[in-house]
């Protein structure tokens, strides 16, 4: 028997010395039902809803279970949304992104962009992808890979546009 507490002393010594720090990786906080507002001088500019809200330690964020953002003007009136399957947003580089079955709209113009992956450059101020997109207006259905735009999806470049376009005088 003293064999075997001698044995077990000798474990618990080796265990001691050989402690293994695991990093937590995780979120370090879990929200449900979210709704974040965004305001310049008790105006809303952004509105971002979402199931899920996971936030990190670096202050990176996931939204695993989809997402909407909505922009207003400066009369409060809602001018563009953006919803996606899921999305992210990186804090260093101030970048959001969403990722899916996206649609933006914009909803004075009355135009829907569609793709899989969008990316949003807050400090350039611009909304922009690298895979097929369709554009459907009023009057036509605009399709091509990659897209540029303003961030209230008013002013666009297609990358590689494609199909059948019409030219109006």
């Amino acid at each position: 028997m003293a064999t075997v507490f001698l044995l077990s002393a000798c474990n618990n010594q080796e265990l001691r010395k050989k402690k293994v720090k695991v990093q937590y990786n995780g979120p370090l906080v879990e929200f449900r039902g979210v709704e974040t507002l965004y305001s310049d001088n008790a105006i809303i500019q952004l509105k971002i809803e979402a199931p899920e809200q996971f936030i990190f330690q670096n202050g990176d964020v996931k939204y695993p279970k989809g997402v909407k953002i909505s922009r207003y003007d400066a009369y409060g009136k809602k001018i563009s949304t953006l919803r996606g399957d899921s999305g992210s947003y990186d804090k260093t580089r101030q970048l959001y992104q969403a990722f899916g079955n996206i649609v933006v709209e914009n909803l004075e113009l009355n135009q829907r962009l569609y793709t899989t992956q969008l990316d949003w450059d807050q400090p350039k101020r611009e909304i922009r992808t690298d895979k097929p997109i369709k554009i459907v207006t009023p009057n036509e259905m605009l399709e091509g890979v990659g897209l540029v735009s303003d961030e209230s999806f008013s002013r666009y470049r297609i990358l590689r546009p494609s199909g059948t376009f019409s030219l109006n005088p």
